[in-house]
Order: C-alpha cells, then structure tokens, then sequence
C-alpha cells in the first residue's frame, strides 16, 4: 500500500470510503481496509507527536481545526475536511497517508487526485496554508520534526502551573531570606 484516503461518507448511515492505491473500497473490513485504517492511526498518531500547525497557530493563521499534516522521511499524512457537507449538515473529515513522495507540492496533488475519485473537493486554503508554514519553517533551516518541536517551544513554552510553582519557590526563598535577617 502507497497511498490510502478515508473519507467520511455522505450519509451516516453508509459506510465510510477507503480511496487506495487508486482503488475506491466501501465492503466491511476487508483486510485491505483494515491494514490501511493500521496505517493512517500511525500516521496520525506521528502528528500528536508532531502537528504542522498547533492550536494557537491554527487559530492564527485561519487554520481549520481539522487541518493538520506530519512529514516522515518521504510520507506525508494530511487531514482536513472536505468543501462538501454531510447529510446533515457537518463537515465531512478525511485522513490521507502517502509513501515515497518528493514534496508536499506532491502529496497534495495525490490527495486531490484521490479526493476526485470520490467527488469530494478539499479546502484549498487549508492546503495552502499548511504549504505556508511549511515553507516558512524550511526557509528557516528547520526540517521535519526539529520545527515542530520549535513551534511547540514558541507558542506553547511556559504553563501556568509552572509559572505558579516557580513563583511559589520564589516566595519561600524571599521569606527564608527575610527572617534570617531579622
């Protein structure tokens, strides 16, 4: 398996779509399917570890909350939503995982490619802001998950439980300081 797409189904009475290596598969838990549902929790479970955009940048930069992506090597997982709404009215997720691909440029493109099999369009602006603060952190001489990490080190770097610990030990030291000099 090279490429594997999920893809909520339009009714959610219907079972959700596996688009892979090109091949569109509804059957229930065909091997398949299963080994491809293997795949994608790995690779999302890498973008826990190490998400392109994290939530404070995501809100920034007009990020769906969905829309994510990690890089290992040369395979790229992506996940977002669909322009299409469900039966009712939500939006539809997809989970894409792609082997031996160049670039991100390239992903996309098979993503796209996959998306249209099933008649499903995904958001451009996702795609394209994703490509953004992939670019922008390559041109800062960060690859794969070293500016991951230096994200997470900007935007999340200090807790608030931290920061009351800390002011906690400085509080005893002043009041240790204070009565020794009594």
């Amino acid at each position: 398996m090279k490429t594997v797409l999920w893809a909520q189904s339009e009714d959610s009475l219907i079972k959700d779509t596996f688009v892979i290596d090109g091949i569109v598969s509804q059957e229930s838990s065909t091997p398949e399917e299963v080994y491809a549902f293997h795949e994608l929790t790995v690779a999302s479970n890498r973008l826990l570890l190490s998400p392109v955009a994290s939530k404070n940048l995501s809100e920034k930069m007009g990020l769906s909350s969905q829309a994510n992506c990690a890089i290992k090597d040369s395979s790229y997982y992506i996940q977002g939503c669909f322009v299409e709404k469900d039966n009712i009215g939500r939006p539809m997720p997809y989970r894409f995982l792609t082997k031996e691909c160049e670039s991100f440029e390239e992903a996309v493109k098979r993503l796209e490619d996959y998306s249209t099999i099933i008649n499903r369009q995904c958001k451009k602006d996702d795609l394209d802001i994703l490509k953004d603060l992939l670019d922008r952190h390559k041109s800062k001489g960060f690859s794969g998950v070293k500016w991951v990490s230096s994200l997470k080190k900007k935007y999340n770097s200090v807790r608030p439980a931290t920061v009351c610990v800390v002011v906690f030990f400085i509080l005893i030291l002043l009041l240790i300081i204070w009565l020794l000099m009594k």
